[in-house]
């Protein structure tokens, strides 16, 4: 079952990373609903999305997966409802923001996205209520070094979390809700084998919209890393790591300068600086992708309608704060 978990995350992979430039999504009936420049397996470009009826929906510009510069969002009747200007993911002023009447409506000051730094010196995110969560949805990622040169290349990433977990003081459980603990004899004979390597990971998140930071953030929850045999091509997990517990030895594994916001690896998975893609959303079913769908370029393309979905929610919520 682990081999064919494997097997489906590489055809994933492998189709969602063909060095297109483009990603789009359309309606049944073959019209346009959105399409976004992708390059190094991350949006990268143009952003445009429409409505079923013909109209704009959203336009602006990605950058390494994250919103920079104008951005703007119209409703269905063609009227421009919400300007932003982006500095970073997390950074932004509104320029424009108008009700379904055209009246320029007044919006609460949004509290700035900051990340907090606890007595120990580790990062987390910032604070937020329940109660100001309006959009939430669990996510599901697989990552290899496609497109990951910053974070596999001279090991760098595999090394800083195999030294985190010799030191024996972080914990592994056995799946992602990280309650039962993984067998730890297990865990050590699978690091022992020189023939194993690590090739992936698994990435468990949460991802959010806030009416107080007025913006969406993904939070990781989980990383689990992707064991493959280079003898016997058997592949394996080794287990869920919490990844709050993994961020202080990230911060300290500096990086080459990838991007002025990209200093280390805990910014990587901070602000999404990685290729990947989606093999499982939170659903009743409790089903991954390849259990409702079965080619590789069918999984790849339900990988990329959930993930297009995800942004264009958030536009859904900018509609939402305008909507007095």
């Amino acid at each position: 079952m682990k081999s064919k978990f494997i097997f489906i995350c590489v055809l994933i992979l492998f189709c969602a990373f063909d060095n297109h430039d483009i990603k789009n999504l359309s309606y049944p009936d073959g019209k346009l609903k959105v399409e976004v420049g992708f390059s190094e397996g991350k949006y990268n470009g143009h952003y445009i999305s429409m409505y079923e009826n013909g109209s704009k929906k959203a336009e602006g510009y990605f950058v390494d997966n994250c919103r920079k510069g104008v951005w703007t969002v119209w409703d269905s009747a063609g009227s421009v409802r919400m300007v932003r200007d982006y500095k970073n993911a997390f950074e932004f002023i509104t320029i424009t923001a108008n009700n379904h009447n055209g009246i320029g409506v007044e919006l609460p000051d949004a509290q700035p996205y900051q990340p907090l730094i606890l007595s120990n010196g580790v990062p987390d995110y910032p604070i937020a209520n329940n109660k100001d969560i309006v959009m939430a949805k669990l996510i599901w990622r697989v990552f290899n070094r496609d497109n990951n040169n910053l974070l596999f290349d001279n090991n760098v990433l595999n090394t800083n979390i195999i030294n985190q977990l010799n030191t024996g003081a972080i914990p592994i459980y056995a799946d992602h809700k990280l309650k039962q603990h993984f067998d730890v004899d297990s865990i050590n004979n699978l690091l022992a084998n020189k023939q194993n390597l690590i090739t992936g990971y698994r990435i468990y998140e949460s991802y959010n919209f806030y009416t107080t930071f007025q913006l969406s953030d993904t939070r990781i929850i989980a990383l689990s890393p992707i064991i493959s045999n280079s003898v016997s091509g058997i592949s394996s997990h080794l287990g869920w790591i919490r990844f709050a517990e993994l961020r202080k030895g990230l911060i300290n594994q500096k990086l080459a300068a990838a991007s002025p916001s990209i200093k280390n690896l805990d910014d990587a998975f901070y602000f999404q600086y990685f290729s990947s893609s989606i093999y499982k959303e939170s659903n009743i079913y409790n089903r991954e992708i390849s259990d409702y769908v079965f080619s590789a370029a069918e999984i790849a393309a339900e990988s990329d309608r959930i993930d297009l979905g995800l942004i264009d929610s958030e536009h859904n919520m900018w509609l939402l704060l305008t909507d007095k």
